[in-house]
């Protein structure tokens, strides 16, 4: 199943409000920032989200789900904070790393709260 048709499936909807900046990545300054709030099946969901000056279109439901579907399979891939960190690129002495780690892991836990049964099926079984 693509990501389109998920989001079809799923009648995920989206409303993005640019914002100032991001709060999991305050010391990105070259980006436009959004605050995205995904609705499902009476479910909600906020997702924070930056994009380069060089994407000038607001994001949509199917970039804000890709990217999501990325940082939930890197950490659900990793064994633990060390390897993600061995994954990511992140020094495991890191508190950036540790900050990041900590924001992908609630990311993830909010992503499977929002799709519940469906979470495993938008983890493995979604592309483009």
């Amino acid at each position: 199943m693509d990501f389109d048709q998920f989001i079809k499936a799923k009648n995920v909807r989206i409303k993005v409000d640019r914002i100032s900046e991001n709060p999991n990545v305050p010391d990105w300054r070259d980006a436009t920032h959004y605050k995205c709030v995904l609705k499902n099946a009476g479910r909600q969901m906020t997702v924070y989200f930056s994009q380069g000056y060089g994407i000038t279109e607001d994001p949509t439901a199917k970039s804000v789900l890709y990217c999501l579907q990325d940082d939930c399979c890197g950490y659900q891939n990793s064994d633990d904070f060390e390897g993600w960190c061995g994954d990511h690129g992140f020094d495991a002495d890191s508190r950036k790393g540790e900050r990041l780690y900590k924001i992908t892991k609630k990311q993830a836990e909010a992503c499977e709260r929002f799709f519940g049964d469906s979470y495993e099926n938008f983890l493995w079984n979604v592309s483009e």
